[in-house]
């Protein structure tokens, strides 16, 4: 996100915009506080079923800003961040409806899932199929990118689409106790609530309860935004999307999940994945935390004292089988 010096020039002289930084935020655990000079920015016109972000407009200088607003459990955030006038047009143009969207999502992907065992659980974006197979439930999930943090973000900043989407596959394992990750802000501790589950007694674990997950890589997308799968704003190539991602579903994501079904497959990429996070030295307390539960399933004595010794050394409680 960069800003011509005209563009500088015209927010400094507005009064309005001279009182707003590029980004505000306001949340519920971080804090802050949106400036009241943003209540005087004017809503644009958007179709009535369009998601987040929503865009608005200074009455005076015409600059355009973003605005979301997350509500949730542990979240209650407002997000304002200004546009360059080389970014306002592709925010501006309408796109395909969410509607038509979520029809077409369905109808190209439900159909071939099902005969794999899959139901659509979650009907609206995010759209998920859930596969119950003994004591792992296994997902696919794909949602727009304006419907997660970090990749609305990135897209915005980059040109992409708001329409594109991310597919992921996830594996839950009944037998670990769950936490609710939220990495924003502090490891989660044991979760007091249980996960929900549907009407035949199934459980309907969420996202987030997940405890090991992959994105698929769209074959046409550079390395650095492989896991983004750009959809134009308009849904022009929808078809041609839809068709690639069913592939890789079929050929990788299926694979994938049954290699995790496999639960001393499950512990070898865990085990590599712990190694590249940590030669990368990036958080991978939640693999540990998969990882000791693991190989104490399977029997590896070994390797569920070297995982259950590195959530002690992290302070991380519940760790006792």
């Amino acid at each position: 996100m960069t800003f011509t010096q005209a563009e500088r020039e015209r927010v400094a002289n507005c009064s309005i915009c001279k009182h707003l930084a590029d980004v505000e935020f306001e949340g519920l655990l971080q804090g802050g506080k949106i400036p009241e000079q943003a209540e005087q920015l004017e809503n644009v016109p958007q179709p009535e079923d369009l998601f987040y972000p929503l865009l608005k407009r200074c009455p005076e200088c015409g600059t355009y800003y973003t605005y979301d607003h997350a509500l949730g459990y542990m979240e209650d955030d407002t997000k304002l961040e200004r546009v360059t006038d080389e970014g306002a047009p592709l925010l501006l143009a309408i796109g395909i409806s969410d509607r038509e969207l979520s029809d077409k999502v369905k109808a190209g992907l439900t159909p071939v899932l099902k005969e794999r065992g899959f139901r659509l659980v979650y009907r609206a974006n995010p759209w998920a199929w859930y596969h119950w197979r003994d004591e792992c439930v296994q997902l696919i999930d794909v949602r727009t990118v304006d419907r997660h943090g970090f990749y609305a973000g990135y897209c915005r900043e980059n040109g992409f689409p708001s329409r594109s989407l991310l597919v992921r596959c996830g594996v839950f394992y009944e037998f670990m106790p769950t936490r609710r990750a939220f990495k924003h802000y502090a490891w989660p501790a044991l979760d007091q609530e249980p996960v929900k589950r549907i009407e035949d007694g199934r459980p309907h674990p969420v996202l987030r309860d997940f405890q090991a997950s992959v994105d698929l890589a769209c074959p046409s997308a550079p390395s650095q935004s492989s896991a983004i799968w750009r959809v134009e704003q308009n849904g022009g190539n929808l078809t041609r999307v839809l068709a690639d991602a069913t592939n890789a579903i079929l050929t990788e994501g299926l694979a994938w999940l049954e290699k995790m079904r496999d639960y001393k497959s499950a512990l070898q990429e865990l085990d590599r994945r712990i190694e590249r996070a940590s030669q990368a030295k990036t958080d991978c307390r939640d693999e540990y935390y998969a990882a000791f539960y693991l190989a104490d399933k399977v029997g590896d004595q070994d390797k569920k004292e070297k995982y259950g010794a590195l959530l002690d050394r992290n302070g991380i409680e519940g760790n006792q089988v």
